[in-house]
Formats: C-alpha cells, sequence, structure tokens
C-alpha cells in the first residue's frame, strides 16, 4: 500500500500529502493507472481524519496527478506530467534536482503529451521571471579588464568584511538611490543576490517555528526560504492595492508573528503597487504591533524615482533586500541588503555564520558595472523591452482579465469560467507553453490564475506566437481543446 513519506515537509497536512503524491510519481515510484489506497485505509495506516485524506486526494485531481471514479476508487492519471509538488514548477525545477535537467524534463514532458504530428522543439516558457539579455558586453569588458589587473586583483580576490568592502557598500549604496532609497554606505551589507539576501534575512530575524506574516499569494522563493528555515507563513490579505491594513492587523494580533515580508512595487504575482497612503498605513500599523518589515524590491529599478521605498519611509523597522539580477545580469549574483538602523552587526553575522562573506569578485563587477554606467544601460533595456512586450501582452490578451502593468517583467491573468487552472496549465503544455500556475503562490486559497512571464522568452517572435496560442486555447471551452488522437 502506498504511504506518503511526509519528512521535511510544511504547510497544511492535506496539502504535504498531495506534494508526497506528486513526489512519487515524479519519480516513477507511482507510475500511470496505479491504484491509490482508498481514504478510510489510508488514513488509518497515516493516523489521520478520512477528510484529510479526501482533501489530499481532491487537491491531488485538481493539479491533474489522479483521476477518481465513485465506485473504481483513485488512480494515477496516465501520463500525469504537470506535476508541481507546490511550487509551480516542473520536478526538474525544484531545489534538489540538478539545474540542467529543466530541459530534458520539459522535453519528455511534451514528448509524451503532444500528438506525434504535433511535437515541436520550440517551447514558448513564460515560468519563470527571468530577464532579457541586457547590452552590457562592452561595459562588463571594462570590468573584466580591470579585474585583471595584478594589484586590484589582490585587493579584491582575497576574505572580505562579512558586511563587503567599503567600496562595493558605497557602490551599492548608489545603486540604491537610483530607486529612491537614500542610505549611507555602512548601512549596506553585501548579499549573494536578492534569494541569498532573503535567506540571510530571515536567519537573522527568525527561529525555527517562528510565523512569517506574508501577502496571500506570494513569491514562490519565500516558500522554500520558509520550508528550508522551518518557518511559518501567515497569509495577509490583499485588495487592488496590494496588502490590507486591516488584514494585517488582524494577523498579527493572531498569530503572534514579529516579521512581516512584502512587495510592495510590482508584487509578483499580481504586479499590484501600493500607494504612497497604502504603504504609510502598512507602517503605521507595523509599528503599532512592533514588526519588522521585510521589503523586496528586486523590481524596483523598473518604477525607478516613482515611488518612495518603505526603508526610505522608516529606516528603523524596514530591512530592504535588492539586487543587480533582474536589471543586469543574473550571473552577477549580487544583492544589497539595507539593516535597520543600528542592526548592521546582526546581519553581518548571519552571513558570517553560513556563506562567510558575498563574493567579492562579483560584487567588484557590479561596482564597475554601477561606475562605468553599464548597469544603468542595463535597466534602461530592460525597462524599455519590458515595455514592448507588455504592449503585445495586451494586444493578444488584453480582452481577458489581465492584471499588468506597462513596465512589468510579467502578467497575471485570471482564467475565464470555466477554465480550472490544472485543465489550462495541461493544455498549454501539450501546445509548447509553459506557464505557472496560481498554487505555486497561494499561502492559502488556490486561484484558478496563471503567471505569464514575457521577459523569459528569447525573441518577441517566440512571444507573440505563445500569447496567440494562449488567446485561441482561452476563446474555447477546456474539453474543446482536447486534442483528438
Amino acid at each position: 500500500m502506498w504511504q506518503p513519506n511526509l519528512d521535511n515537509r510544511h504547510g497544511a497536512l492535506y496539502r504535504m500529502i498531495a506534494d508526497a503524491l506528486a513526489d512519487d510519481i515524479a519519480a516513477g515510484r507511482l507510475p500511470g493507472g496505479t491504484r491509490l489506497p482508498t481514504h478510510r485505509a489510508l488514513a488509518d495506516r497515516i493516523g489521520v481524519t478520512v477528510g484529510t485524506i479526501t482533501r489530499a486526494y481532491a487537491e491531488a485531481e485538481r493539479r491533474g496527478l489522479v483521476d477518481a471514479t465513485v465506485g473504481r476508487g483513485t488512480f494515477v492519471r496516465q501520463g500525469a506530467v504537470f506535476d508541481d509538488g507546490g511550487d509551480g514548477r516542473f520536478p526538474a525545477m525544484r531545489p534538489d534536482t540538478p539545474v540542467g535537467s529543466y530541459r530534458d524534463n520539459l522535453g519528455q514532458a511534451l514528448h509524451r503529451t503532444l500528438p506525434s504530428a504535433e511535437r515541436t522543439s520550440e517551447v514558448a516558457d513564460f515560468s519563470a521571471n527571468y530577464p532579457v539579455n541586457a547590452p552590457i558586453g562592452p561595459a562588463l569588458a571594462q570590468a573584466m579588464q580591470q579585474l585583471a589587473d595584478p594589484a586590484r586583483w589582490a585587493e579584491v580576490g582575497g576574505y572580505q568584511p562579512a558586511n563587503g568592502r567599503a567600496d562595493h557598500r558605497r557602490a551599492g549604496a548608489d545603486w540604491l538611490a537610483r530607486t529612491g532609497l537614500h542610505v549611507d554606505p555602512d548601512e549596506v551589507i553585501l548579499v549573494s543576490g536578492a534569494q541569498g539576501g532573503q535567506s540571510i534575512t530571515f536567519q537573522a530575524l527568525c527561529r525555527p517555528g517562528d510565523a512569517v506574516m506574508v501577502e496571500e499569494l506570494t513569491w514562490p522563493g519565500i516558500k522554500a526560504v520558509a520550508q528550508a528555515q522551518g518557518l511559518r507563513l501567515v497569509p495577509v490579505a490583499m485588495d487592488g492595492e496590494g496588502l490590507r491594513p486591516d488584514s494585517l492587523a488582524e494577523a498579527c494580533a493572531r498569530s503572534g508573528a514579529r516579521v512581516l515580508y512584502c512587495i510592495p512595487t510590482l508584487h509578483n504575482p499580481t504586479n499590484v503597487t501600493m500607494s504612497a497612503e497604502r504603504r504609510r498605513e502598512i507602517l503605521k500599523v507595523a509599528a503599532a504591533h512592533d514588526i519588522t518589515v521585510v521589503e523586496d524590491d528586486v523590481y524596483g529599478f523598473l518604477h525607478a524615482g516613482r515611488h518612495e521605498p518603505l526603508a526610505q519611509m522608516d529606516r528603523d523597522r524596514v530591512v530592504h533586500v535588492t539586487s543587480v539580477s533582474k536589471s543586469v545580469a543574473p550571473g552577477l549574483r549580487t544583492g544589497f541588503l539595507v539593516a535597520p538602523r543600528g542592526q548592521v552587526g546582526r546581519f553581518a553575522g548571519a552571513i558570517r555564520c553560513s556563506t562567510l562573506m558575498a563574493s567579492s569578485v562579483a560584487a567588484e563587477c557590479a561596482r564597475i558595472l554601477i561606475g562605468n554606467g553599464g548597469a544603468e544601460a542595463a535597466a534602461d533595456a530592460q525597462t524599455r523591452e519590458a515595455e514592448a512586450r507588455q504592449q503585445l501582452a495586451a494586444r493578444y490578451l488584453g480582452h481577458l482579465p489581465l492584471h499588468a502593468d506597462p513596465r512589468s517583467f510579467h502578467v497575471w491573468l485570471e482564467l475565464p469560467a470555466p477554465w480550472r487552472t490544472a485543465q489550462f496549465a495541461a493544455q498549454a503544455l501539450s501546445r509548447g507553453i509553459v506557464v505557472t500556475p496560481g498554487h505555486a503562490f497561494a499561502i492559502n486559497e488556490d486561484p484558478d490564475a496563471v503567471r505569464i512571464c514575457l521577459s523569459a522568452v528569447p525573441d518577441r517572435g517566440l512571444l507573440e506566437r505563445g500569447l496567440r496560442d494562449i488567446a485561441d486555447l482561452l476563446a474555447v471551452r477546456p474539453e474543446a481543446a482536447l486534442p483528438v488522437v
């Protein structure tokens, strides 16, 4: 009898069971057609209620992993390839799988899903918020030349302070000023990209078992950080302006959480940007409940100068994290963390006991690019390309319930009835289109929506083809979209 492995899983029990089922299907331990235990048998086996198993099987069916028939039982679906394990991505994209296997996994999934006459090597992969390839060649060549100088290499090639070299922190302060955050270089900490910065932040602020408040739809990376560090995520309701102050106050009182993580500018995935008034209201609630706010500003460069960062509004309570990954080049893995006043040592200590320091070589490249204008030129190019791609999205999908922003890397598409997320994701995949399902971002209720990342597709021709195919797919009912073979 199949039994789920629930070790090292967090969240609602029914989701943990569905995730374990997804993992076993992905690993080939449960091939298509396998009959699963009855609700009662599995409940007795693992010591949970029958209702929990019912919810777990329903979640698995919603994801497209199983088929359930009254009187026959629940069976693993033949060709159940769109398994995301709760993070909205193919199994090969999860942290425990080699990165290089993603394309192979995707190709195998398409091979199993598409009729032979329709198989194609050209995939419109809308699943990741990658930046476009910015034109930074000449500026990067200049940086490499300077790094090759033996005297300079002797300075930057060795061990550095945990918070980063002073000249690198000055460059970080200059870069942050571009988005409206004006701080002293001594308040800036070098981190290994924004994800590294978030990981360090929660190491510094939390202990395993602590609760952290997040938007009810949030960046999947923070879910991974929480799982790795044993943190419990508490959803806070949103509206058209982002986090709701009343819901935040209620979550503070109910959960006892002392930390809030949020994305005030170009929220991922909904594209909402908080107004100045909403930002003040959120900070007022934070002060009333004495909580620390972690501000993720990785997309702030796309709205440079338009919105005052939370950290500029309250230097005593807000941790600000950003990077040059989206704006310049992901491979630099250089980010900037601004700690609340008087807390630099706390965050530097977390770095010292984990990675010791961020790469000073990568930070030196970033410093040179910031100084010679290459970084700003790259960010401006990213912004122009985002604007052009948003115009294409509006052309093909504008008649649908689309949440967009003229400068965002992505759009958030609410699926029109009667489409459900699992149906749409599977049908899109069968046409060579990869999207991120809404439940990858959900902390509580799963939305029937998908995120479509516009910048990840390498050229506008393939982008247009993918957007047109999405529009065509949603123009028919789900049952009419099934291929006839």
